[in-house]
């Protein structure tokens, strides 16, 4: 089994029973874009046994790996990864790829939100070789591999924290980032990268209800409706929570008594943020607001419960 032609990993034994077997690769820790990428395993893989490649020897270690993540594919073949949030209040994001493999970031401070990276990836190449610019942030982050006797589903995940980390020219934190990220396989394949924008949002949403005339009594289930930002997470007192439409409004279900209650409403954002908002209302009909007297809203309010 030939190591790839991206020596960053190479192939040393496969070994262990028939659906059990195990792949022992090194695993070159180096990547250095300015220098073309090819930072191999030192000694090489790749070398006759006994060989040490000469100059300067790149950090490595070794991976014992399920034969399941080891590709033996083209870097076509090699599945790419995905950014988990593309908005993030406490500065992290949270990258996936194939459990064993590992990722190769580029990160640099973008001067607005919805700004484009200095430098656009079109392909693998670019993405491995092209010089840093000012201020980026290059990294190497590993997947956990599964455990010997795992079973091999689904993505890894590992976090990236990126604010902590890339900043701009001055060393002072960003509000938005450009991320690149490419898959490195356990023999040493290559994927095609992604590109994504990443804010830092730690503005709460603001939440605000009507307060319905008419809503069914209690024990059937009512509606509030009301407004918030698009895609939030909006409950009432706590209760299951409804995705805000794209037109900024909700309807959320709640059991209400034929008289005044407070509603807490809560609306989370996808970076985490929380807006509350207060809503009175009444199961029924609203005697506040048809005009009532507060003696007399009080005597109808007697009769509903009476009954």
């Amino acid at each position: 089994m030939a190591a790839s032609s991206w020596l960053s990993t190479g192939f040393l034994g496969e070994y262990g029973p028939p659906g059990e077997r195990r792949v022992l690769t090194t695993v070159g820790v180096d990547w250095y874009p300015y220098m073309g990428a090819n930072q191999a395993p030192s000694p090489s893989a790749a070398s006759p046994s006994g060989a040490w490649r000469p100059g300067w020897s790149s950090w490595f270690g070794l991976a014992d790996l399920p034969t399941e993540v080891v590709s033996r594919g083209s870097d076509a073949a090699v599945s790419p990864p995905t950014v988990d949030a593309l908005a993030s209040a406490d500065g992290r994001i949270q990258l996936h790829g194939p459990p064993g493999s590992r990722l190769l970031v580029r990160s640099v401070v973008l001067p607005a939100p919805g700004s484009v990276m200095t430098f656009a990836v079109r392909d693998r190449q670019t993405f491995l070789t092209t010089e840093p610019t000012e201020g980026e942030f290059v990294t190497m982050l590993d997947l956990p591999a599964p455990a010997a006797g795992a079973a091999v589903a689904g993505m890894g995940s590992v976090d990236f924290e990126i604010r902590a980390i890339v900043s701009d020219v001055n060393g002072l934190p960003a509000e938005s980032w450009g991320v690149m990220v490419a898959t490195l396989d356990s023999m040493g394949a290559v994927s095609d990268p992604v590109s994504a924008t990443v804010v830092w949002d730690v503005v709460a949403p603001t939440v605000s209800a009507e307060t319905p005339l008419v809503t069914a009594p209690w024990p059937f289930e009512g509606s509030i409706h009301g407004t918030s930002e698009a895609g939030t997470q909006v409950r009432a007192d706590g209760g299951p929570p409804v995705v805000v439409g794209s037109d900024g409004t909700f309807d959320v279900g709640v059991q209400l008594a034929p008289w005044p209650q407070t509603i807490e409403l809560s609306s989370t954002d996808p970076s985490g943020n929380v807006g509350t908002a207060e809503v009175s209302v009444m199961g029924g009909v609203d005697l506040r607001q048809v005009g009532l007297s507060q003696h007399e809203a009080g005597q109808v309010l007697l009769a509903q419960v009476a009954t």
